[in-house]
């Protein structure tokens, strides 16, 4: 999360958290069309890759749900719809990174095409970063942490 989001989450508004929840879950869509187009059996990684602005918002959202959980009657639901998103994009990541690492194993080392499947598994790999930690839930204690944090100037 960006400096500038974190500043964004100490004055944040349940109404803007309702849009861009609806703005994330929009893309999310997109980009699952734009996966079954390509194929539906075999994530595209450049379509992950090329996209990872609505993996971005994982964290953002959770921590402006929790915040507001008290103002905002919708901020559970919303907390578990980001949940189970991030647990549906976590397990299309993953397939997209086992399958590059195989279509690299396959590959010369030390070839162009070597190079670029493994910016490829970079990639991906920050992308899973991005959909790693439980939004809600038990095992999400690093939210309430987190929240604590906005405005303090820690992070």
């Amino acid at each position: 999360m960006t400096p500038e989001m974190s500043k964004e989450l100490q004055n944040i508004s349940q109404q803007h958290v309702d849009n861009l929840i609806g703005n994330v879950l929009a893309e999310l869509d997109k980009m699952k069309a734009d996966i079954q187009a390509v194929s539906t059996t075999r994530p595209d990684p450049d379509v992950l890759i090329n996209n990872p602005e609505p993996f971005k918002y994982f964290e953002f959202l959770a921590i402006a749900c929790f915040r507001l959980r008290g103002k905002w009657k919708r901020a559970n639901e919303a907390a578990k719809t980001l949940e189970k998103k991030r647990t549906e994009w976590n397990t299309v990541i993953s397939a997209a990174l086992v399958h590059a690492r195989r279509d690299l194993s396959n590959m010369e080392k030390g070839s162009s095409d070597y190079e670029a499947q493994v910016g490829k598994v970079m990639s991906l790999v920050d992308l899973l970063a991005m959909t790693f930690r439980p939004l809600s839930g038990p095992n999400a204690q690093w939210v309430a942490v987190t929240a604590a944090m906005v405005g303090t100037g820690y992070q």
